[in-house]
């Protein structure tokens, strides 16, 4: 009986390791589109406040913590 809790509890932990992988494998797959559509919206932003291309647009200020 013991044999198969410990056979069950390391197929348990290897198909959570398996689900995390995939997970880590999607996001560094989407990392790029990611990132150039935080580009195209900073460039948007940058546009309409007539910013240089080197200026970070200032943040909003947050509501009620001064």
């Amino acid at each position: 009986m013991e044999r198969i809790i410990e056979g069950n509890t390391e197929f348990l932990c290897w198909a959570i390791l398996g689900e995390q992988q995939e997970r880590i494998d999607r996001a560094r797959a989407a990392q790029p589109i990611v990132q150039a559509n935080l580009r195209g919206r900073l460039q948007a932003l940058r546009a309409r406040k007539n910013l240089p291309e080197d200026q970070l647009p200032m943040a909003a200020p947050l509501h009620g913590l001064n």
